[in-house]
């Protein structure tokens, strides 16, 4: 605010997703003359701003806030939301009593929902959220496919003056404090247990580290400008899940490594004040490896043997991934915003997103075969395998994956006291889903006790007319088993709606 062209006062105000700002020009002294305001903002596009009901966050209050790092900790902060119970996607929320497969997720305008479950969605890194709205009910038109809540996030941009940040947030194990172990009750009803070690949890820990870097700014001063947010998370923890009713347990001892990659690059480009385009890449993996040692309650140590494990990448809570974890995906979206009179706004949005999911255990070797047999089932003499060279079931594809592409056009259009509203989308899902059998098949050796007579599987010769060792009731057994599903949705929504202002 200038008076007598001097500076006489300088305000900042935030603007906020469907709300009003206050910004007074009355100086300490009194009102004074005042010859010009000069308005400076830095516009961050808001793609779907319509609502009636819900909370908004931005950068800064985010900032501010002691929350979790992540979009679910952010819902969390909203009236009307839960934690689902434990056992069923225990991380993601419910917002006003629906299901927790009933929310809709968009960032910049595009739905990034878990394609296969419709639970949880990818996430972005935390840096990059320049407003989050956390929308509980009563929301626009514009708002589909969705009869819980709608989480809608819109990301930082670069401005005409380079800026660079970053965040180590780090939860060391031994700045934590140890956890107790658990005793029987001492009842005198079992000498054998009362108040003897039940559950060994001394040793039980885990421990965290996060690191981003996020920077943005000018690549042509007043046309293109960037913003790029990277965040690398790593956590472990170990422990014992067996209880003392056991000396040694093969598996007591369990050691768990995560680790989460977040990417973001932002492109604006401003071909004039009333033609913007934009373009966001985002990259959301994770990786998730189970290991399992033995541990020993004689001595409370764990051995260095590692027997089992399973690695996970991006399964989200499908495909035997971990419930509520987010799905990963890499997003690519490409938006269009034409202020193309001072009544007339159009915007055109065009993205596609791609999982690919995988399962693999420790020691899976997908071209072996899985091979069993017992004892009364051997014949004397011949020397089988000591134990099954593929001790795994039937797994997940390997070429599992699920995609989406999406078309989105909305108008606005304002008359007088109406706002007028319109839009159409087009929505293509599929995912690949199923499992195979290592090796494509699996071999059973067995035997049974009249094989002059019986007839293995419905065959057309019994075991002795087989010959070899059928004559002696022994036979192999082929099984092969692979299941397969590729679902697919194609969708198309449309709107229109008045928003009509009564009063000023």
């Amino acid at each position: 605010m200038l008076r007598h062209g001097q500076l006489e006062k300088s305000l900042e105000v935030e603007a906020l997703l469907g709300q009003g700002t206050q910004a007074s020009f009355v100086s300490d002294a009194g009102q004074p003359q005042v010859q010009s305001v000069t308005v400076q903002a830095r516009r961050n596009s808001i793609d779907i701003s319509n609502t009636n009901n819900g909370t908004t966050f931005t950068a800064k209050e985010l900032a501010r806030l002691p929350v979790g790092q992540n979009v679910q900790a952010i819902i969390a902060l909203a009236p009307g939301t839960v934690r689902n119970v434990s056992g069923y996607y225990g991380n993601v929320a419910s917002f006003g009593g629906a299901s927790v497969s009933e929310n809709a997720y968009y960032i910049n305008g595009f739905p990034v929902t878990n394609v296969l479950t419709q639970v949880g969605a990818s996430e972005l890194p935390f840096g990059a959220i320049a407003d989050a709205q956390i929308l509980s009910g009563g929301y626009s038109a514009e708002f589909g496919r969705s009869t819980g809540g709608v989480v809608n996030i819109t990301t930082k941009s670069g401005t005409n003056q380079w800026e660079i940040g970053g965040k180590v947030n780090w939860s060391p194990a031994a700045f934590a404090a140890r956890p107790s172990d658990i005793y029987y009750p001492n009842t005198g009803a079992n000498p054998k247990t009362d108040g003897k070690l039940q559950y060994y949890n001394r040793d039980n820990n885990s421990s965290s580290k996060t690191v981003g870097i996020y920077a943005g700014g000018p690549l042509i001063k007043n046309k293109l400008f960037i913003f790029t947010a990277l965040e690398q998370t790593r956590s472990d923890s170990q422990g014992v899940g067996a209880s003392s009713d056991t000396a040694f347990n093969a598996s007591g001892w369990s050691v768990n490594k995560g680790e989460i990659g977040r990417y973001l690059v932002k492109l604006d480009y401003h071909l004039n004040d009333d033609h913007h385009f934009e373009y966001t890449h985002i990259l959301d993996q994770s990786k998730n490896t189970s290991s399992s040692y033995g541990f020993s309650y004689a001595t409370l140590t764990h051995d260095q043997n590692l027997r089992n494990g399973t690695t996970i990448w991006n399964a989200g809570g499908s495909r035997g991934g971990s419930a509520g974890s987010s799905p990963g995906s890499t997003d690519d979206i490409f938006k269009y915003t034409g202020y193309l009179s001072d009544r007339l706004t159009v915007t055109a949005l065009v993205g596609k997103s791609h999982t690919s999911p995988r399962v693999i255990p420790y020691g899976y070797n997908p071209a072996i075969s899985s091979v069993s047999s017992s004892q009364s089932a051997r014949v004397a003499g011949v020397t089988y395998p000591s134990s099954n060279p593929q001790p795994f079931g039937d797994q997940v594809r390997p070429d599992s994956r699920d995609d989406q592409k999406t078309l989105r056009l909305d108008v606005e259009y304002k008359l007088g006291s109406h706002a007028l509203r319109t839009g159409i989308d087009y929505n293509e899902a599929a995912s690949l889903v199923g499992a195979t059998r290592p090796g494509g098949y699996s071999w059973a050796y067995l035997y049974h006790n009249n094989p002059n007579t019986w007839k293995p599987g419905g065959a057309d010769l019994t075991l002795a007319q087989g010959g070899g060792f059928g004559t002696q009731g022994y036979y192999v057994s082929e099984g092969t088993y692979f299941k397969s599903g590729a679902p697919t949705t194609s969708q198309s929504a449309q709107y229109i709606q008045d928003r009509y202002q009564v009063t000023d």
